[in-house]
């Protein structure tokens, strides 16, 4: 559940209906969309008219950065946003509620076993019982290049790849930051930065930061390795739809 404005939600739900048409691709579910006369923040109830004047648009580094002129083009655009914005609260079907960042959660001395033991039977992901870790990995770099994969054959692109939108069993969630009616130019451009951000999420962060305790080196290769082939492999062989 989320907040969002009204024009966001139009954008996802435009975005859902193009993913669901996509055989193999599985994202969130906008299930339930309502627009409140007060919305919760910080334990208060603020009305709608007042809600948009709360939320932080514009950070510090933008006023430091700014020149005046730039600067009051943005405060004519933030002021035009919060007049006209609409907020509502968004219930989405998450294929897994659990994220990659959520790892975080994890202490330096919890065993990571029993919660990817637990993520896995949920889902159906097949694992290893003498190498839980690893095999956990495994099955969760597949997917991940399988649905990039799957994504971009399409022509389309996610547009804000982050271990806050991979779900702990490889799919891609957030569909207010998909992109589906790109250029070739622009989207081989996005694509290719695309795939470089996810690889470095599972490399960097999954692999390298929570896994690295868990897994060899020559193990880690081995699903570096598995992500390129699987994410290779799928782009090369799944067909374009009309759309």
């Amino acid at each position: 559940m989320g907040f969002e404005t009204l024009e966001d939600v139009e954008y996802v739900i435009a975005n859902y209906d193009l993913c669901k048409r996509i055989p193999g691709f599985v994202t969130e579910i906008p299930l339930l969309i309502v627009k409140p006369k007060n919305i919760p923040l910080n334990s208060e109830s603020i009305p709608q008219s007042e809600f948009a004047y709360r939320v932080p648009v514009l950070s510090r580094s933008s006023f430091m950065k700014a020149d005046r002129e730039t600067l009051k083009a943005e405060e004519d655009r933030v002021e035009d946003y919060r007049s006209t914005a609409e907020f509502v609260i968004v219930l989405r079907l998450l294929p897994c509620a659990h994220r990659i960042e959520d790892l975080e959660d994890l202490t330096e001395t919890q065993d990571p076993t029993n919660y990817i033991t637990q993520i896995a039977a949920k889902h159906n992901l097949e694992t290893d019982p003498a190498q839980p870790v690893f095999s956990y990995l495994s099955a969760l770099c597949y997917n991940t290049a399988s649905q990039l994969g799957i994504l971009h054959a399409q022509g389309a692109i996610h547009g804000c790849i982050s271990s806050h939108n991979i779900t702990m069993t490889g799919h891609l969630v957030d569909l207010d930051s998909f992109e589906f009616h790109l250029t070739q130019s622009k989207f081989i451009e996005k694509s290719k930065r695309e795939f470089g951000t996810t690889r470095n999420v599972i490399t960097n962060i999954l692999l390298d930061f929570y896994a690295k305790e868990y897994i060899s080196d020559e193990q880690r290769q081995h699903l570096i390795s598995e992500f390129h082939r699987t994410y290779s492999f799928i782009l090369a062989t799944t067909p374009r739809l009309d759309r």
